[in-house]
């Protein structure tokens, strides 16, 4: 579910480009702009499912506990930024992309406290089904496409995130 919601925050702020002049949709315009690209340089793989282009094809999310922490951050920046922008003063245009970068936002935050990077087994949506979803979507077309997805197959941190998940749960490391 969350992944959908992303999805489809991406898909709203993508599509509904701001060209006002009105000062606060522009800022809201920057700010989701931003998110996208701090959302995709962060899991490029969501690219593919939200129909976004993307020359990143060469690895997943990071799940390390810094990078999250970096995401995090920036989350937590970009909704202290979009809590700057008065509503009021938004043109009906940028209403939806008010509303859409508020809740993930706002959702982001308050689902921290699950740690789903640690136990992400769901049979919808977990690593499994993001794994044969990025598999599927890979593009392999060119030497250069391949090498991209040798280097995301092959290089990944986490070979098995079923296993790192539990591990890091149990506080195991062998």
């Amino acid at each position: 579910m969350k992944r959908f919601t992303m999805l489809s925050v991406l898909c709203v702020m993508s599509a509904t480009a701001v060209h006002a002049t009105d000062n606060e949709a522009l800022r809201l315009e920057q700010l989701a702009n931003r998110f996208v690209a701090e959302s995709l340089k962060y899991d490029p793989t969501m690219a593919y499912e939200a129909g976004l282009p993307t020359r990143v094809h060469d690895r997943f999310a990071d799940h390390a506990p810094p990078a999250i922490a970096a995401r995090d951050a920036e989350e937590t920046a970009e909704l202290k930024a979009l809590d700057a922008i008065d509503r009021a003063q938004l043109p009906a245009t940028s209403l939806a992309t008010y509303a859409m970068l508020k809740e993930k936002l706002e959702s982001d935050l308050q689902l921290r406290v699950c740690r789903r990077e640690l136990w992400n087994v769901d049979h919808f949506t977990g690593w499994m089904n993001e794994f044969a979803d990025v598999a599927d979507k890979q593009p392999v077309g060119t030497s250069g496409l391949r090498t991209q997805a040798l280097r995301r197959w092959g290089t990944h941190g986490r070979p098995c995130h079923g296993i790192n998940s539990s591990l890091e749960l149990t506080g195991s490391d062998d």
